[in-house]
């Protein structure tokens, strides 16, 4: 998890934005590279939008969203929006 401020790894325990990348990570947006450039970094890693913190056996729980939006089964949901 990092940072989404400077982009700095944060400590165990602290709430940083969930990053992930390797084989079965999307490889980008169809037909859209400049969303693909705002989520997926140079050295790979696709920046979720979700804010997590990691405990010190090395589980991720999900607290929240850098933005108010929620993919869910191809759709997006603006949960304020109400």
């Amino acid at each position: 998890m990092v940072n989404p401020e400077d982009g700095v790894e944060v400590a165990r325990g602290q709430i940083g934005e969930v990053l992930v990348r390797g084989p079965t990570v999307m490889k980008g947006y169809w037909n859209n590279h400049e969303g693909t450039r705002n989520v997926i970094k140079e050295d790979g890693w696709l920046h979720t939008n979700d804010m997590g913190r990691m405990d010190e056996e090395g589980y991720l729980f999900l607290v929240g969203r850098k933005d108010d939006m929620i993919v869910s089964g191809g759709e997006k949901i603006h949960p304020s929006l109400g």
